[in-house]
């Protein structure tokens, strides 16, 4: 059966990041309502809600919103350090959670040596680490991300090889390697344990291509066999705001998207 969640990602405007500041800032407990709302199972808060930064009391308070709406928790977090992987399971404990959400983080890695040499150094952090998330209970999944090409992270998960570490698939990310969503889907088989889904369109421009995010389905992600690879799926969003609109209308343009996309998404798990 499968697992629909959305990721505080998808609400990248209503939350705010440094290039847009959000004129009414989306909070943890109104992003689990919203969720609820739309029909979801599940929420992954991620660092753009500041979970790290949560106190102890804020984060019991989800959980104890999360237990009243129905909904699981996924917990998300960027930079694979020692310290903040630990932090992260803490906070996957308070919370309830089974899972975390791993972008390793860093600089892009597109030459072979660098991306070796940091393959081998997350690969000594994430399994140094592995056996306190296995005493919780709590799996740890890699995303595919802007630091490393996808291979790189199934050497990771292979090198490991442990049950409680495997591959989150994002189905755009790794167009930044110039990758297709349909090749990083078959090298990462086998090690998949969740879909990050976000659809995408090509455009040819003038000497160049566009390649910016949309609608679910409005773009040109095959969006079948994503779904079919696991029964874990995450919705996001990455989509550019329209030119010339107010802060407020951009609000509701991102919330219009993604119910929109939350709605899509259900249907075709339905078929």
């Amino acid at each position: 059966m499968k697992q629909l969640a959305v990721s505080s990602f998808a609400y990248r405007y209503n939350i705010g990041f440094d290039g847009f500041a959000s004129p009414r800032p989306l909070t943890a407990e109104n992003f689990l309502r919203r969720a609820g709302d739309l029909g979801f199972q599940g929420v992954q808060i991620c660092e753009n809600l500041g979970i790290a930064k949560m106190s102890r009391e804020e984060l019991l308070r989800i959980k104890e919103l999360a237990r009243e709406l129905g909904l699981f928790i996924e917990v998300g977090m960027n930079g694979a350090e020692k310290e903040n992987l630990l932090l992260h399971r803490e906070i996957a404990e308070t919370l309830g959670s089974d899972f975390v959400r791993v972008v390793l983080g860093g600089k892009s890695r597109k030459t072979e040596a660098e991306a070796a040499e940091a393959s081998k150094g997350f690969t000594y952090t994430i399994g140094s680490v592995l056996p306190l998330f296995k005493q919780s209970k709590i799996r740890i999944g890699m995303e595919n991300h802007f630091d490393l090409p996808t291979r790189w992270l199934k050497a990771i998960a292979d090198a490991v090889n442990d049950e409680y570490l495997g591959l989150i698939l994002d189905t755009t990310n790794c167009i930044h390697f110039l990758e297709r969503p349909e090749e990083a889907l078959e090298i990462c088989r086998g090690r998949i344990v969740s879909v990050h889904l976000k659809d995408y369109s090509v455009k040819k421009i003038e000497a160049g291509h566009c390649i910016s995010g949309t609608v679910l389905l409005d773009g040109e992600l095959s969006v079948q066999p994503f779904l079919d690879a696991c029964d874990s799926i995450v919705m996001e969003m990455t989509i550019r705001r329209p030119e010339g609109f107010t802060a407020d209308q951009i609000l509701q343009w991102e919330d219009e998207a993604v119910a929109v996309s939350a709605g899509r998404l259900m249907d075709c798990v339905k078929r």
